[in-house]
């Protein structure tokens, strides 16, 4: 299941992903809801499924049930795309229809790792860390595919600006002081993240490395745990204007998703919502003999296997 945030005349909305279709999920549950005789069809669907990925998360398992009862429903009652909720509001879009957003726009929190795959820790020279390294990012860096990723016109950063391809966990439910054993349960689904980075900060100012406006693209979608196959065994690829950067396997990771969630929840309360980025794996650009910086016009393509391709445009800030 792919469940994607996109754009509407209603503003944002939470969606799903199917066979080259958009299904707005709220107008689809009050659909469903309407014809088994709900009287507050619409009222009830806004409660229950929300139409927006945060308050969705919030609602844990219940929200899951009526998102697979409100996409059952649209498939199966074969509805044309101009189809209404009965509100007015559309259920179905052709996918050329709608822009994608980030998948989760405001984050309550994003948390990044450092040195994370041993082909990373390699070529910048770093041993293999005895325990997770984590950085975060303020929300303001989140940019949704095909967005535009702006080079900061400060002089001290604008010639030196990195790609990182990054496996992003979506956190779905509350958890604080949880097992390895159970961590999977706080974990919705795993979208893509490119954490671009200024590379003249560092070290050791991670703040203005990171976290500069549109320095976080996120999506294009949240493919769900139960769909993502292997989390150990996806393979990542990034490519500048079609030339391979990155290639890489989540089989390189140093701390697995479970050893992730349960060391973060010792620090801090996990909430839904919650972005936390996995790290890099070799091949970044400042590594690169000469480096290879990202410039005006490169074209970035971020790909993950089971998600999909997060592609952003290069652009100077004016």
């Amino acid at each position: 299941m792919k469940l994607v945030t996109f754009s509407s005349a209603r503003g944002d909305r939470l969606g799903a992903l199917v066979g080259g279709k958009v299904v707005d999920l709220n107008a689809a549950y009050a659909l469903y809801l309407k014809s088994r005789g709900e009287r507050r069809a619409g009222a009830s669907a806004d409660a229950l499924l929300p139409g927006d990925m945060v308050g969705f998360l919030a609602l844990g398992d219940g929200a899951l049930r009526a998102m697979r009862q409100a996409l059952a429903y649209a498939l199966a009652s074969r509805m044309r795309t101009n189809a209404t909720d009965g509100r007015g509001h559309r259920v179905l879009y052709d996918a050329g229809e709608v822009r994608l957003r980030p998948p989760v726009s405001h984050p309550p929190k994003i948390i990044c790792m450092g040195l994370n795959y041993v082909d990373h820790c390699k070529e910048t020279g770093v041993p293999v860390p005895d325990s997770p390294f984590f950085f975060v990012k303020p929300w303001t860096a989140i940019a949704g595919p095909e967005d535009t990723v702006y080079i900061p016109k400060m002089a001290k950063v604008n010639q030196h600006v990195d790609y990182e391809l990054e496996l992003a966990i979506v956190i779905g439910k509350k958890g604080r002081h949880v097992p390895e054993k159970d961590a999977y349960d706080l974990v919705t689904g795993y979208t893509i993240m490119n954490d671009i980075s200024a590379r003249e900060f560092f070290p050791p100012e991670f703040l203005p490395m990171k976290g500069f406006d549109s320095f976080a693209p996120l999506g294009p979608c949240l493919t769900l745990k139960d769909q993502i196959g292997d989390v150990d065994n996806l393979n990542l690829q990034l490519r500048v204007n079609g030339q391979v950067r990155q290639d890489s396997n989540t089989r390189n990771f140093v701390f697995k998703v479970p050893q992730v969630v349960a060391y973060l929840s010792e620090i801090l309360t996990l909430e839904p919502g919650d972005v936390i980025s996995t790290g890099t794996p070799g091949g970044v650009g400042w590594k690169r003999t000469p480096p290879l910086w990202l410039r005006t016009g490169d074209v970035v393509e971020a790909e993950i296997e089971n998600i999909g391709v997060l592609r952003n445009t290069i652009a100077t800030e004016v």
